[in-house]
């Protein structure tokens, strides 16, 4: 096995520039070296994955740990992200009830492509959000939980409105196109207690919104954090080049140690953070895509404390490239089909922090891996807990501090 480093840095906060590749310079994937399938194979032979592997994802829909205490944000493989028309009932009823779970739990929903409101947005006064809503989303879904408080998870009287009704006023304020409503119904949350959950497509952005009063007769609005503002001329550039598909992702495993080294003759005192994840790409889109590794980030958070570890791919040098699947490169990982990748983490700490480190229970490792020809990055969580060592080992030289793990993880 052959690893390659792609990043380096400061000891706690790894950068991700490098010199070779040089600040701010970009990877474009360009579809004439796109590798073509074989004629042979059509899509009703392609592989899909099957259920029981997504069904591990951590915290399943929220992209990461066994408990959904650790989640914090909503999708896989339920991020049907661009394969909405995809998404089944009990897919997003399963979103839906998580979404709820966490407000409950006092943990805001990180995911700007799901909103909870309390009662139905105003159809002549909130259009122009949902419009924002959908620009920003590009391709992606847009779910509206209605009938829930988004701070307390607190279920909450609806009945002002029909669902039908409220979107046959709301789309006569858009201009020619509105997202379609592509699923609608109501959510048993408990006995007695229900929302309705919407869900709109957003595949013919831009939405235009109409404007009464004033000298403008038109709006294109853009969802900017929490607030909705008009958009700038860059944002529609960017809204009408075609999007790369960013497709549904999950830790499989991961796991890493904290070890210390002793100072030994030219070597100086050491002691860091190592380990390794397991990343399946549930990829079914007719296109391929390519994850640059050098524009990929990750964290370890625990405990108010934060390290930005290097990430680099494990690699095989004398691997044949699949026709269909994915291929790890030196550069990054080429998805041509569903597959799954190991991608490795170091963070150089102080020997100083060996009894902080032994000390922490959990890690929680995020990874941000962009996708070429995409405004939106693949967005990954787990949860690693302290795990017993089969060879711990402690001498005057060296000791293995702690062990963490989530999962499996055979990297």
């Amino acid at each position: 096995m052959r690893t390659t480093q792609t990043r380096a840095g400061h000891p706690h906060v790894r950068c991700l520039q490098r010199a070779s590749l040089g600040a701010g310079r970009r990877l474009v994937h360009l579809p004439g070296r796109r590798r073509s399938r074989p004629p042979s194979r059509s899509n009703s032979h392609r592989p899909q994955c099957p259920s029981s592997v997504v069904a591990s994802d951590c915290d399943r829909l929220f992209r990461h740990g066994e408990s959904s205490r650790f989640s914090t944000k909503l999708t896989d493989p339920h991020d049907i992200s661009r394969h909405y028309w995809n998404m089944t009932p009990q897919q997003l009823e399963a979103i839906v009830l998580q979404a709820i779970d966490r407000a409950r739990s006092g943990t805001p929903v990180e995911d700007d492509r799901i909103e909870l409101k309390r009662k139905w947005p105003d159809p002549l006064t909130k259009a122009r959000q949902l419009a924002g809503a959908a620009n920003k989303a590009n391709g992606d879904y847009v779910i509206y939980i209605i009938g829930v408080d988004e701070k307390t998870g607190q279920i909450v009287d609806h009945s002002e409105f029909d669902s039908a009704d409220w979107w046959a006023q709301t789309s006569s304020q858009f201009d020619e196109v509105p997202p379609d409503l592509n699923r609608h119904f109501a959510v048993s949350v408990a006995p007695g207690e229900a929302v309705t959950a919407l869900l709109f497509t957003t595949d013919r952005a831009p939405y235009l919104v109409k404007v009464t009063g004033g000298n403008s007769e038109r709006d294109l609005p853009f969802r900017d954090g929490t607030r909705t503002r008009s958009m700038k001329r860059s944002e529609l550039l960017r809204l009408l080049i075609p999007q790369s598909t960013v497709p549904p992702a999950l830790i499989l495993g991961a796991r890493a140690s904290a070890t210390w080294y002793a100072a030994i003759d030219d070597r100086r005192e050491s002691f860091g953070i190592s380990g390794v994840a397991t990343v399946f790409l549930e990829h079914t889109a007719s296109s391929s895509i390519f994850i640059p590794i050098h524009n990929a980030s990750a964290s370890l958070t625990s405990e108010g404390l934060r390290f930005d570890p290097g990430l680099m791919l494990v690699t095989y040098p004398q691997e044949t490239p699949p026709s269909f699947g994915v291929h790890n490169r030196s550069d990054g990982v080429v998805a041509s089909g569903p597959g799954r990748f190991s991608i490795r983490f170091n963070v150089s700490l102080d020997a100083q922090d060996r009894e902080a480190i032994r000390s922490i229970e959990h890690w929680r490792l995020t990874l941000k891996l962009p996708v070429a020809g995409s405004s939106r990055p693949i967005e990954l969580v787990c949860e690693m807990s302290k795990r017993p060592s089969s060879f711990t080992y402690v001498s005057e030289i060296q000791e293995q501090v702690g062990n963490w793990g989530y999962g499996k993880s055979d990297s």
